[in-house]
This record gives C-alpha cells, structure tokens and sequence, in this order.
C-alpha cells in the first residue's frame, strides 16, 4: 500500500536581488523537489550557501517561494498558496533553530516560554499548560522544576534541549531540524542526536534534519538529499549515499570531513584532490544551464557545462550527474564511478 507524503515539495524555487549586482538574480533554491513520509528523518546536507536553511524558511512560510509547490499535511504552502494564516499549522509544523543562546528570551521563565504556545493555540487552563510544560521536559531530559529558572541558568546543550521542548509541545507531526547540534561540542552533539531519535521513535515524528556535516546527517537520518548552490546534486538512502557516493561533490564532502586518524586524514585528502579541482571564485549562482559544480568537477567535460543534467535512477536512488545519464552523450560513467569511489575507500 502507497503511504501519502506528509509533505511533499515539487520544483521549488527561490530567488533572491543579488545584493552586489541588483540586475542579477541569485538562485538559493533551484528546482528542488522530494517528499517526507510520516515518521522519516530527511537529511538535508551542503556547504555553506547551498539553500538548505532557504528551503526550511519556504516550507515555514518565513519566506514566500518564488515558484513551486508545497503540500504538507493536507495544505497547500506553496508560492501560488492562497493560505494567509498559518496559525492551525503552529501545532503540525515546528522548528528548532541552530543557535540555543539567541532563541529563548532572556527575560522570560522556561515555563513561561514553554506555555506560551499552548496558551495562545490551545484553550487549556494555566494548571494544564504547566503541567504540559513540566511533563515535556521531563521528555527532554531536565527537571521539571527547570521551567521556573531561567535561559542564563543552563549551558547550551540544556537550552537546545528546551528548543527541543518547545517545538514539541503542541506534538507536531513534522520538525524543521536548521543546524541544530551545530552550536555544540561533539560530546553535547551525539546526547541530543541521541534525544532526537529516540523522540522520533516514541511519538512518531517525521524530521526534515538541516545540516552541513554528512556524518552527523547519516547518523540520524532515513534518506539525505545533498545540495550544492541550489540544486539536489543526489538523494537516496543516507547509508548508501554515505558509504558509496554517486555525485563527485557527494564524495569531496566525505572526504573534506575531518578524522583524528592522521594516515586517514592523509589519504583523505589525496582523495578529495582527485576529485575537486581548483578553481577561481565562484559568485552567488543566477542559473546556469549546466551543471553548478562543473567549475570544481575533476570529471567534467564540456557538456558539464552547458546542459543541466538530469535526475537520474540510480537503483534506489537519484544522481544529477551525466556520468549516469545516457541521453546526454557522456560515455564515461564507468571511469566516473570509480574515481568517485576512491573518497571513500
């Protein structure tokens, strides 16, 4: 039997004035489409400037798409959406953002931080939404006597553990997870992707989980879509894409990843020269037919750089690549899968 999306985003765009050159268009979001099944962890992996916390804001309706469609959970968001209140998705759809020192008000009690969604969406009494309050962070692993201390009382990793709270308190079906352990120290880091799951698990909840760190996406997520100045470069299964990379700038990013063994490193290194080629700076991207990561492709040919490649099957999983496109006249797939391999052996 077919399961429904929970949410599904098809051919999403997203451009912008680019702030040095007003006659040019930056392209943050450059027809993006996939789907979030209830339930599932989607990772959303790339380098900085990729359009992954762009993509976020569109489908929180922080930013207005400039094309292309978005249905979650029965609603239509996307940028032809006749939808003006969001205020009945406050309780479906929820966020918790990167930094945990500058999303809670410094002035306000966590119980009062916590409540103040119940209070304003919900008709439950002031007795309930503290007892709600309390029982959530016991969920999230403090005391419930935490919700009469304030922000300046807990370290990072406890105020991420609140965000967490405050996401969830209205039991949303579907979290927005934008660099959420990337303020944290390594140890702090794997508690609350550890905490993530394991929420994820008890109440069933569907997460899209932003991030620039491929090892922690393949961590905690189902599927990962990798994105590079806009574009899904390839999506599939997160330990697939993990442990045998189709995209070229798929495997630089594994091999960019730090390691504390030095040969490792070593090697890694050597690895991802083989793969990315130096190149001069590259500007915001105003979308250009071939392929984004052409300039820094130790792979691509000529057509690399005047045909956008197609998503391409790949078994399970989907390439824009045209090492695996057969229409596009590229014959070096072969070459091409196995010099992409080598970043990961």
């Amino acid at each position: 039997m077919t399961i429904e999306p929970l949410l599904q985003v098809d051919h999403l765009q997203m451009r912008f004035k680019n702030p040095k050159n007003r006659r040019n268009t930056v392209h943050a979001v450059d027809d993006v489409s996939f789907t979030v099944a209830p339930g599932e962890i989607v990772g959303v992996v790339g380098e900085s400037g990729s359009g992954k916390s762009t993509i976020g804001r569109c489908i929180l309706g922080l930013e207005t798409p400039s094309d292309g469609d978005i249905h979650f959970d029965g609603s239509d968001l996307g940028a032809h959406s006749k939808l003006r209140n969001r205020r009945d998705l406050a309780s479906r759809l929820q966020v918790v953002f990167q930094d945990p020192y500058s999303s809670l008000n410094p002035f306000r009690t966590i119980g009062q931080t916590l409540a103040e969604p119940l209070q304003a969406l919900s008709r439950v009494s002031d007795a309930q939404a503290d007892a709600r309050v309390r029982d959530m962070l016991e969920a999230v692993g403090l005391p419930r006597e935490a919700a009469d201390r304030y922000p300046s009382q807990f370290s990072g990793g406890q105020r991420q553990r609140i965000g967490i709270a405050r996401a969830l308190i209205m039991e949303p079906k579907l979290v927005i997870c934008d660099e959420a352990v990337s303020a944290l120290d390594l140890s702090t880091q794997a508690q609350i992707l550890n905490l993530l799951s394991k929420l994820a698990a008890d109440r069933g909840l569907a997460y899209i989980f932003i991030a620039h760190d491929l090892d922690v996406v393949r961590y905690i997520s189902d599927r990962t879509l990798v994105l590079y100045r806009g574009r899904v470069m390839e999506q599939g299964a997160s330990a697939d894409v993990y442990s045998r990379p189709l995209h070229p700038y798929t495997a630089a990013l594994h091999a960019a990843a730090p390691v504390t063994d030095p040969v490792e490193q070593r090697a890694r290194r050597t690895a991802r020269a083989k793969i990315v080629r130096p190149a001069p700076e590259i500007g915001p991207t105003t979308g250009h037919a071939g392929c984004p990561f052409a300039a820094r492709c130790a792979f691509a040919q000529e057509v690399c750089t005047t045909d956008r490649p197609a998503d391409t099957p790949v078994g399970e999983r989907s390439v824009a690549c045209h090492m695996y496109n057969a229409t596009s006249g590229h014959t070096r797939q072969g070459a091409g899968m196995s010099g992409v391999e080598l970043a990961v052996t």
